[in-house]
């Protein structure tokens, strides 16, 4: 389990997100360090990643943002011109659901 990943989910489910991430913080207190939270942490041992990864603790400060600040990163990407790029690039994109 990653928490920033119930960080990410701040945007569409507020309430159950914050629930979740404080549940994490309770159940497995390794999980958060002095600058935030680690890496991941294997919920059937406990066992906490203790990794200090960039990539989580900018998709925690992001979903932040977005979360407190009425969605300003989904804005403010969408309103520079560069954006065009990732347009072109996710529409040709397939997205599918393996069953």
């Amino acid at each position: 389990v990653t928490p920033h990943a119930s960080f990410i989910a701040l945007d569409v489910a507020p309430q159950q997100a914050y629930a979740n991430i404080q549940a994490l913080r309770t159940d497995y207190p390794g999980l958060y360090g002095p600058v935030g939270f680690f890496d991941a942490v294997n919920p059937v041992t406990g066992a906490v990643g203790h990794r200090d990864l960039v990539l989580d603790q900018s998709m925690i400060m992001a979903s932040l943002d977005n979360a407190l600040n009425n969605r300003a990163i989904q804005r403010d990407f969408a309103s520079d011109p560069v954006s065009w790029a990732a347009h072109e690039y996710l529409s040709i994109e397939t997205m599918s659901i393996a069953g």
